[in-house]
């Protein structure tokens, strides 16, 4: 059986939603390309894709937002989100577990890497038995506020395993 490979790529910014969507359509995937993310709600309407990849930061909706819509919905809870950031701060990533994402990559990886970890992505299947266990905490760091955050353990193991992806990624970078 061949994977899914439709996917839609959330980027606010022309030039790099080009350069993301040339790459990974020579990666093999069919991209449709969304400026925001009430666009990509609606092309989810018209044509679910296996993966969402987006940008965190776009106006009227955050990436975070948009996972968290999509991860709500009935009929798009299973679409894997991947957000595309600048940085992986604990900020960051705990915004990316609140949000309900799947899986986190970075701005600025080599065009296989990004193809790469897309593919691992799309790929992954995380089973939890016999199911998941909600997760609740407060995090806090040294000198900051702390924060609260929610996710489940199919959640928690598919971001840590799409960090250990993005690490591996970075060093051969």
């Amino acid at each position: 059986m061949e994977t899914d490979r439709r996917i839609i790529l959330v980027e606010d910014t022309l030039t790099q939603a080009m350069l993301y969507q040339h790459t990974l359509e020579k990666g093999g995937f069919s991209v449709r390309l969304a400026r925001s993310g009430k666009q990509a709600l609606e092309l989810i309407e018209k044509e679910k894709p296996v993966a969402i990849l987006t940008d965190i930061n776009m106006p009227e909706m955050s990436g975070f937002e948009l996972a968290r819509k999509v991860k709500d919905g009935d009929t798009t809870s299973d679409i894997i989100v991947v957000l595309l950031t600048t940085t992986l701060s604990a900020e960051s990533i705990f915004d990316c577990i609140n949000s309900g994402a799947d899986e986190i990559s970075l701005k600025g990886l080599k065009d296989q890497a990004l193809v790469e970890l897309m593919e691992s992505s799309i790929n992954r299947r995380v089973e939890v038995s016999p199911a998941p266990i909600a997760v609740e905490a407060r995090v806090s760091q040294s000198g900051s506020t702390s924060v609260s955050i929610k996710s489940d353990s199919a959640q928690n193991l598919r971001l840590l395993l799409s960090l250990y992806d993005l690490m591996r990624k970075m060093q051969e970078n």
